[in-house]
């Protein structure tokens, strides 16, 4: 509130999201709060608004003017009042000045969190790729033996994986071998 003539019995308020400090004499006192932006003006009415900071964004002080951008790679929710709420997007983690990608092999699945970046499971990786919101799976004839593999490795000639996924390698003349001795009796040799 605000007395905008001196010793007034009647303090006219101020625009809802916006304060005046103790013994405001003038429409001017009226500032937007924190997490608010806007612009309050009159002289012995106060009008203008004091809108919610919209996602992405944030205000610190009270005040007139706008809000501030949260930093690149971030997102905040309506209305935040700190640039620590201006939280990592998929693939980021941290929160507002202290946000970073996910290395390869890495990676976080959340919007809007401060979250650490998880390993990928051996059998996945990221395709060497950073910032991922998630993992790919290894092709057949690929594998990542390890947690946290940033890429798939090839098995290499005669070695393949039986199924995507896998996190080693078979010797492919073992798997053909086993085959052919089970199907390499003759017919003369059961009689």
């Amino acid at each position: 509130t605000f007395a905008p003539v001196a010793a007034s019995t009647f303090c006219p308020t101020c625009p809802i999201h916006s304060t005046s400090p103790t013994k405001s004499d003038e429409v001017s006192d009226c500032v937007c709060s924190a997490g608010y932006a806007g612009s309050i003006t009159g002289t012995v009415t106060a009008s203008g608004s004091c809108d919610m900071c919209v996602s992405g964004t944030y205000k610190t002080l009270s005040g007139n003017g706008d809000c501030d951008s949260c930093p690149n790679n971030t997102n905040s929710a309506e209305g935040e009042t700190m640039l620590d709420l201006c939280l990592g997007n998929v693939g980021y983690s941290g929160s507002g000045n202290s946000v970073g990608a996910c290395s390869a092999g890495y990676f976080k699945e959340d919007n809007m969190s401060a979250a650490n970046c998880i390993a990928c499971p051996r059998g996945f990786s990221t395709n060497n790729l950073t910032a991922q919101g998630g993992c790919a799976v290894c092709n057949v004839g690929f594998y990542s033996p390890i947690d946290g593999s940033p890429e798939c490795i090839d098995c290499g000639e005669g070695r393949t994986t039986t199924f995507a996924g896998q996190y080693w390698c078979y010797d492919q003349q073992v798997i053909i071998t086993a085959k052919t001795s089970l199907r390499g009796y003759t017919k003369k040799e059961f009689d």
